[in-house]
């Protein structure tokens, strides 16, 4: 069965849990189209430094879909790296964004957080109540392109349901 799901950042939680317990002995597939058009905190940040679209709702549904997938097995770096925000020192950021990689495991990352803060348009802002994540995501966005990095995404953490 192919099911499709219009969704923001968090709105598709119990509909997504509840779909794929009922359907859980058949085949099914599951997309979900993100409005990806937040302009919030870290994310409106993000995409005034990347002129790409707002990532925080991607990065939302990536990380229910996780965190659905492996229930109490998952890995919590992985989801402070998801959805902890951060206040970063001034001029520091990098530094210290990338020694929070290395304490997730996380390394391959530290060169999109290089190349987000080698932008001009980085320095313009203070980086206070702020997601790694949408750093990471947004540079990977700009670089890579939407479509390849939601499908690295979902391949990293066998994800079961796309993201469109």
């Amino acid at each position: 069965m192919k099911i499709t799901i219009i969704s923001g950042g968090s709105g598709n939680d119990a509909l997504v849990k509840g779909l794929k317990a009922f359907y859980k002995d058949k085949n099914l597939s599951i997309k979900v189209i993100v409005n990806a058009y937040d302009n919030g905190k870290s994310t409106g940040v993000c995409r005034k430094v990347t002129d790409t679209l707002g990532v925080s709702d991607i990065r939302k549904n990536h990380s229910r879909m996780y965190v659905s997938e492996y229930g109490d097995k998952v890995d919590k770096n992985l989801l402070e790296f998801y959805e902890k925000r951060f206040d970063f020192t001034k001029n520091k950021e990098e530094l210290e964004i990338s020694k929070l990689l290395d304490k997730w495991n996380l390394k391959e990352y530290k060169k999109y957080v290089s190349n987000f803060f080698k932008n001009p348009k980085a320095n313009e802002f203070n980086y206070k109540d702020f997601s790694v994540s949408n750093i990471v995501y947004s540079q990977m966005y700009k670089e890579l392109g939407y479509e390849k990095t939601n499908k690295h995404f979902a391949i990293k953490w066998e994800l079961m349901i796309s993201l469109f």
